[in-house]
C-alpha cells in the first residue's frame, strides 16, 4: 500500500477517535477501555503474526516494550483521562503540536543545532496549546473548568509519549515487520492497563454498556487499533517519522464535524486562537504546515512498495 494513502486513512480514523472515544468513555471505565480494546486487537492480530515471527534481539524487546509503554499504557491511558474532563474537539489540536515536540526532544535530547527560526516556530505553536490548556480557567475558574484544563494538560502528556512511541518504533522500522511490531506494542500495553482495571470493576458492571458503548468499543478494536496503529506502524517502516506527522493536521477537521453532531461540542474563540497559534508556528518553524501534500502521494504511487 501506498504509505502516504495509509496515513491519510490513519489520521481522518483518528480524527474520528476522541468524540467516539469519549462517547465511550461515558458508558466504560477508561484503563477496563483500553484493555478490552488492546487485548482484542492483540488475539485478532496473532494468527496473522505467528506464523511470521521472527526471533528479536534483547534490545529490540526492550526498545518494543518501551514503545508499547509510550505509544498505549502511558499515550492511551492519560488520553482516556483527559478526554473524560473536557471536550473531544481540543485533543486533536493539542495533538497536532507533535511535531514541534519532536523538535524540542531532538534539540534537547540528541543535540540537533539550534534554529532560531523553530526555536521562535515551537514557541508560538507551544503557546497555542497553552491556551487552549488553560482556557477552561481564563472563561471561569469553576471545579468544572478547572477539571478541563487538567484534562487537556493531560492530553498535552498524551501527545509528549506518542512522540517518544513514534520515534522508539522508527529505530525498528527496518528490521522487523510492521505486524510484528504492533502486537509487541499492544500487548504491552494491554498489560500495563491491567492492574488499573480491578479497581475499576468494582464499581462498574457490562449491563451499564448501551448500543453506544459497545460502538466507541468495537470502532476502537478494529479501526483505531487494528486499523489506524498498524498502517501508522507501516508508514514509519516505509517514509520519514516526519512525513507520517505531516498528515495529523486533518484530524482536528475530522474531530469537529463529528464531535459537534454527536456530542453537541462547539469551538470557542480559545479553540481557533489557540489553533491558529499551533498551525502559525508550525507553518513558521517548518515552512509549511503539510496539510495536503498530495504530490508526495503520488510521487510515491510511482515507487515499488
Amino acid at each position: 500500500m501506498n504509505p502516504f494513502l495509509a496515513i491519510i486513512i490513519a489520521n481522518i480514523i483518528m480524527g474520528a477517535a476522541s468524540p467516539i472515544m469519549k462517547m465511550g468513555l461515558e458508558e466504560i471505565p477508561p484503563f477496563i477501555l483500553g484493555f478490552v480494546r488492546f487485548a482484542s486487537a492483540s488475539i485478532l492480530l496473532a494468527p496473522f503474526v505467528i506464523s511470521r515471527w521472527k526471533p528479536l534481539i534483547k534490545k529490540d524487546w526492550l526498545i518494543l516494550i518501551l514503545a508499547g509503554i509510550c505509544g498505549v499504557g502511558l499515550h492511551i491511558g492519560l488520553f482516556f483521562l483527559g478526554l473524560q474532563r473536557t471536550q473531544s474537539i481540543v485533543a486533536p489540536v493539542i495533538a497536532s503540536s507533535g511535531p514541534v515536540i519532536l523538535y524540542a526532544i531532538a534539540m534537547l535530547f540528541l543535540l540537533e543545532k539550534f534554529n532560531l527560526k523553530k526555536f521562535y516556530g515551537m514557541f508560538i505553536a507551544l503557546g497555542g496549546v497553552l491556551l487552549i490548556v488553560l482556557a477552561p480557567i481564563i472563561l471561569n475558574g469553576t471545579v468544572v473548568h478547572h477539571q478541563q484544563a487538567i484534562g487537556n494538560l493531560l492530553i498535552f502528556g498524551a501527545t509528549i509519549f506518542w512522540v517518544i512511541h513514534s520515534f522508539l518504533i522508527k529505530k525498528l522500522s527496518r528490521t522487523i515487520g510492521v505486524l510484528q511490531i504492533s502486537i509487541v506494542v499492544f500487548v504491552t500495553g494491554a498489560l500495563s492497563f491491567l492492574p488499573f482495571t480491578f479497581g475499576e470493576m468494582q464499581s462498574w458492571t457490562v449491563e451499564e454498556v448501551t448500543v453506544r458503548g459497545w460502538f466507541a468499543l468495537l470502532f476502537g478494536i478494529f479501526f483505531i487499533s487494528l486499523g489506524a496503529y498498524t498502517l501508522i506502524h507501516y508508514a514509519l517502516t516505509k517514509i520519514a517519522a516526519s512525513d507520517v506527522g505531516m498528515f495529523t493536521y486533518m484530524d482536528p477537521v475530522v474531530a469537529l464535524l463529528i464531535a459537534w453532531p454527536l456530542l453537541g461540542e462547539k469551538p470557542d474563540v480559545f479553540y481557533f486562537l489557540g489553533s491558529l497559534l499551533v498551525f502559525g508556528g508550525i507553518y513558521l518553524a517548518e515552512g509549511r504546515l503539510h496539510w495536503h501534500p498530495f504530490h508526495k502521494l503520488v510521487r510515491s504511487s510511482t515507487r515499488p512498495s
